[in-house]
């Protein structure tokens, strides 16, 4: 017959490349963590800046612009830029732990639209996100968004949030320069 079906098979893992696998899976005897939370980091090292990129990037899904998170950080909106469009690949740990404690207070808000200049950044912000496809805070696996190889599963969808996020400053008036 001239119709022949093509089948390829994927080798299933031996020996240690399968015991690191169980590792990773939670299987083994001591299961592997793939990268520590900015928390339980030193303060003045540096550590790989997928997980702050992922949780700026679903902040800004929600509405949040770059200038506004800069102002609840005490950093630069340019900063804040960099590490969201993936310019750096690495951030301090205290901008990572400063970013994890921010999303913890806004994961759920969106960000006041009370004046006109307020729904024009929301909307950009918003329209920032679809075009990029950014998922909101909800479509990220907290338990994995600090692993330099987790690929969120959601894309972007419109999230309204609980509540309004009024307090500039959530973190507290500590403001540092960029």
């Amino acid at each position: 017959m001239d119709n022949i079906l093509e089948v390829s098979f994927t080798p299933v893992p031996t020996g240690a490349e399968r015991e690191i696998l169980l590792q990773l899976a939670g299987f083994g005897p001591e299961p592997v963590t793939v990268t520590p939370l900015p928390m339980s980091r030193p303060l003045g090292a540096a550590m790989n800046a997928w997980g702050t990129r992922l949780r700026l990037r679903s902040l800004v899904a929600l509405g949040f612009n770059e200038l506004r998170i800069g102002v609840a950080l005490g950093v630069t909106r340019e900063r804040v830029t960099t590490v969201v469009n993936g310019t750096v690949t690495e951030v301090p740990v205290m901008l990572a732990r400063d970013v994890v404690r921010l999303w913890e207070a806004w994961w759920d808000k969106v960000p006041p639209t009370t004046t006109r200049t307020q729904r024009d950044a929301f909307r950009r912000a918003r329209a920032k996100a679809a075009r990029r496809n950014w998922c909101c805070p909800l479509g990220l696996d907290e338990e994995s968004i600090d692993d330099p190889f987790y690929i969120p599963g959601a894309g972007w969808l419109p999230a309204n949030g609980t509540a309004v996020a009024t307090d500039p400053y959530p973190l507290g008036d500590r403001r540092r320069a960029a």
